[in-house]
């Protein structure tokens, strides 16, 4: 028996494109978060993903190889339950936020091109996703689901999980490094009050998981003036006292690499001490979702790292041969367009 999970907010756009010859509607965005719930659920808790609970499905749906010769995709139905297109093994992946994924409508079929136009109208803007617990934790505050399979998600308009949004950029990352224009230098705000707007904002106005570091709704670094979401720099300089209060993650260093971007361009100088290097020893005790947010958030990284990366041996590391160097570029430009 499946149970529903409801993510929700903010649909940008929509683009149309094509699939094995089908005309496809493509929306993008999270299906789920690693944010508890607003409301308690089906054991009188919130429930709350934890980070990798999908990890093991999203390996089986690649296991099982189609016809067209890739793994099986996720179905994307409409709340009535019929099925509308896919969302492809392909596009969906984990990342620090959540199970994000790309879907494709199919236009063809009269239910498709309903949901679509749902979708374009507004009117359908917030992800569902259908899945059976395989392990969960119920001791504390939270109904903890360690594992999951998925069953299918759909395009709703009923939310529920707050934190997860509908990004619909085609081609652009759904959380990271996505730098908003800055408020004025002087503008200061109350977070509380911040936090309101950034709720209230308009649909097709800015998609509010921007407004906070690298879509972590810990960090505040925005506000809604005038209508536009912009980032403020009070509440920049606020989110480096936090983060430097913080033992490094991969997470954290990604945090640090954003909120260095936009401190250059308010011509203020890097706040936290030495580069952001790994050594390749700890690199090795990362999960692979670890070090792919490091690499594509520092953009820089040792021969040792790639040859690591590729799966060369050390003894190896000191070049990489022209095969290495093709599956390490594959790789980056799948995190970079996927991430």
């Amino acid at each position: 028996m499946l149970e529903y999970k409801f993510a929700a907010d903010g649909v940008q756009r929509l683009a149309e494109n094509e699939s094995n010859g089908v005309p496809v509607g493509i929306v993008e965005g999270y299906l789920a978060t690693w944010q508890p719930d607003v409301q308690n659920g089906r054991y009188g808790k919130r429930d709350r993903f934890r980070k990798g609970a999908f990890a093991a499905a999203l390996m089986e749906h690649k296991r099982r190889v189609t016809h067209l010769g890739e793994g099986r995709g996720v179905p994307l139905r409409d709340e009535h339950g019929r099925t509308c297109g896919t969302f492809p093994i392909k596009h969906l992946k984990e990342d620090s936020v959540g199970l994000w994924g790309r879907g494709e409508i199919n236009l063809v079929s009269q239910q498709g091109r309903e949901l679509y136009a749902m979708a374009q109208q507004g009117v359908k803007t917030d992800f569902s996703i259908g899945f059976q617990a395989v392990k969960d934790d119920r001791f504390g505050q939270f109904r903890d689901i360690i594992t999951a399979n998925i069953g299918e998600a759909s395009l709703v308009d009923e939310p529920k999980n707050r934190g997860s949004r509908i990004t619909e950029v085609k081609n652009m990352s759904p959380h990271s490094f996505v730098e908003l224009d800055l408020a004025p230098n002087t503008y200061e705000c109350k977070s509380a009050e911040a936090r309101t707007r950034i709720d209230d904002l308009p649909f097709g106005q800015g998609n509010g998981s921007h407004a906070f570091l690298c879509g972590n709704t810990d960090f505040l670094i925005g506000d809604v003036i005038e209508g536009s979401l912009v980032a403020v720099p009070q509440l920049i300089r606020e989110a480096v006292l936090e983060i430097k209060s913080l033992d490094t993650t991969p997470q954290v260093e990604e945090l640090k690499t954003q909120l260095e971007r936009y401190l250059s361009r308010m011509g203020e100088g890097a706040p936290f001490e030495g580069k952001h290097y790994v050594d390749l020893n700890e690199v090795k005790s990362w999960s692979v979702d670890d070090l792919e947010a490091h690499l594509v958030a520092s953009g820089l990284f040792s021969k040792a790292a790639a040859s690591h990366v590729v799966g060369i041996p050390e003894t190896k590391t000191a070049a990489l041969d022209d095969e290495a160097m093709q599956e390490l570029e594959k790789r980056l430009s799948e995190w970079t367009s996927q991430a």
